[in-house]
């Protein structure tokens, strides 16, 4: 995923929303040139301490000035920041192994643990566009 797949909008009432403009992807039905989707995924501004549309604001403004609209969603974390640093993450992209135990780590001491399936990075991509 890039951070150009999604677009921070508005409906006609002023309610916030972020749109994921998904291109083709080899893992969807028809590949690469497989067209974009039939219909538009929108998660909505809901309020409150766990609003999609707000911690989507707050991922972007933590990510490097130049990278907050552009560049890959997955960024390294920034371990050694100052207290008053605002920037969580670095211009380095974060590898397959650090995002795949980032998901072992998430789904451990959960319900999912007990789980039959296995969640891998792709079950974050595609549970992201499920839940949008």
């Amino acid at each position: 995923m890039k951070m150009e797949d999604f677009q921070l909008c508005k409906t006609d009432e002023g309610v916030e929303f972020v749109q994921f403009m998904e291109g083709p992807t080899k893992t969807r039905q028809g590949g690469l040139q497989s067209k974009n989707r039939d219909f538009q995924l929108w998660m909505f501004a809901v309020g409150g301490e766990r609003c999609p549309v707000a911690l989507f604001k707050q991922f972007a403004e933590r990510r490097p000035l130049n990278m907050q609209r552009s560049g890959r969603f997955y960024l390294s974390i920034k371990w050694n920041r100052k207290v008053n640093d605002n920037v969580w993450f670095k211009i380095q992209l974060m590898d397959e192994n650090t995002v795949s135990n980032m998901m072992k780590t998430i789904v451990a001491s959960t319900s999912l643990e007990e789980s039959e399936k296995k969640f891998t990075n792709h079950s974050a991509r595609k549970t992201t566009v499920s839940k949008l």
